[in-house]
């Protein structure tokens, strides 16, 4: 139509600019993009909240039997104690019934002095007493009874209840995609500005509850990959310790040619275990930091390796008298160890400030999300409820977002075009213009 309509307008002669542009056709016609959507899933959106509004009483219903189920468990508990106690209270009134009516000794005294009738009277008292403790241990086990029947009851209809929810929320989540297919239609800031505002607000809540998720869990896996970190520095520590006791307890003149390769060796053999637990040390710091940028740099755990001042080959090469040791190398290198030990104390301080941050960071998200959880909840209530009035609206056909989001009128289509008519011309005059 559009094509007809211009050439129709180039046969008149008329300027291109009374011509209809492409871009205000355009957008005529997907204006209603997101109005359409809406009309072809109407009955999609209907079944769906036909299907929510059959559960909307299940949350309260939920609740109060979890009320119940709390009530009842502080009953059983009180029946328990009470049927103890009656329990104990029994056992006591069956000893002295059983004392009493089997102790021959008291019967035949009784009989003797005339008491017969005495004794008898005593012993159906004391066979009532304990009949009667017996029967209220009974009632009472019966109540307990009766009671964790009914938990079990009420523990089945709160798990169908569950499964409701669990079902309310899947449905909840089909609406909200829906809307956001619908709602994010190209045209649906033009059409239905408050649904997308809605949507804007919802995302916005929801960046929020993601990114304290992402820290709070990447702060929880700092602070065990810290700790270990810590571990592996501290031995790394003993290990470097232990390495300079080697080394003292066996000489430091460096006279021996001997005594020097033995003192060597040793201590290499500790230091090489120092720095494999001061790379798996770097290793999980690294970790963290990726998680947790916070976390401060820590200057490079490499334990200083005592060199070879030359290799050893063959007995000759070890009882050579020109093997050149030196008390200042022995200084330097005893100098290196020892700062590299300083060193590694520095990086546990660091480790476990970090550790404290990490730990007092996790307490503050443990804080906000919650809160960021309840705005997002708010937020797409808000969203939900905004796009159901707009989508309400639409289908009844009455006006949304202040005559947004309705089919354009013959009358606004004319206001955003020229003051000529954007009828095409009669046959008639196509005709005589030919000729």
């Amino acid at each position: 139509m559009y094509h007809i309509i211009q050439g129709a307008y180039a046969l008149l002669g008329m300027p291109p600019r009374y011509r209809i542009s492409s871009l205000t056709a355009q957008s005529s016609l997907s204006q209603m993009a997101t109005t359409q959507a809406i009309l072809s899933n109407v009955k999609y959106h209907a079944d769906l909240i036909q299907s929510l509004d059959s559960l909307s009483s299940v949350p309260d219903t939920l609740k109060a039997q979890v009320k119940l189920i709390q009530d009842l468990e502080l009953q059983i508990e009180d029946a328990k104690e009470k049927v103890e106690k009656l329990k104990e209270i029994t056992a006591e009134k069956r000893k002295i019934h059983e004392d009493v009516k089997g102790s021959m000794v008291m019967k035949t005294a009784n009989v003797l002095v005339g008491r017969k009738d005495k004794y008898i009277a005593k012993v159906e008292r004391e066979e009532n007493g304990y009949t009667k403790a017996l029967e209220n241990e009974m009632q009472q086990r019966a109540k307990l009874e009766k009671l964790q029947n009914m938990v079990d009851e009420v523990s089945l209809t709160k798990l169908t209840l569950e499964s409701k929810v669990e079902r309310m929320q899947l449905l909840r989540n089909d609406i909200s995609s829906l809307y956001s297919r619908v709602f994010n239609q190209p045209t649906a800031p033009d059409e239905f500005p408050r649904a997308y505002e809605a949507a804007k607000e919802r995302k916005k809540a929801q960046d929020a509850v993601d990114s304290l998720q992402l820290r709070l869990g990447a702060n929880k896996d700092a602070v065990t990959w810290l700790t270990e970190a810590k571990d592996l520095i501290y031995v790394c520590w003993r290990y470097i310790d232990e390495g300079l006791a080697q080394f003292s307890a066996w000489g430091t003149s460096g006279k021996s040619r001997v005594l020097c390769e033995c003192r060597f060796t040793h201590m290499d053999r500790e230091l090489r275990n120092a720095a494999k637990s001061g790379f798996q040390a770097e290793s999980l710091i690294e970790q963290a930091r990726r998680g947790e940028p916070s976390i401060q740099t820590l200057p490079p755990l490499v334990v200083y390796e005592p060199p070879r001042f030359s290799p050893v080959r063959s007995m000759e090469d070890m009882l050579r008298k020109d093997f050149p040791v030196t008390k200042a190398a022995n200084a330097q290198l005893l100098s290196n160890v020892k700062k590299n030990r300083e060193d590694l104390l520095a990086a546990l301080d660091i480790l476990r400030s970090d550790i404290t941050s990490a730990k007092s960071r996790i307490k503050h998200f443990e804080i906000d999300l919650p809160e960021a959880e309840e705005a997002l909840r708010k937020a797409e209530q808000e969203a939900l409820v905004i796009c159901r009035q707009i989508w309400d609206g639409v289908t009844s056909g009455k006006v949304i977002e202040s005559g947004l989001g309705q089919p354009p009128s013959p009358s606004s289509t004319r206001s955003r075009l020229p003051s000529h008519p954007i009828a095409p011309p009669p046959y008639q005059m196509l005709a005589s213009t030919r000729a």
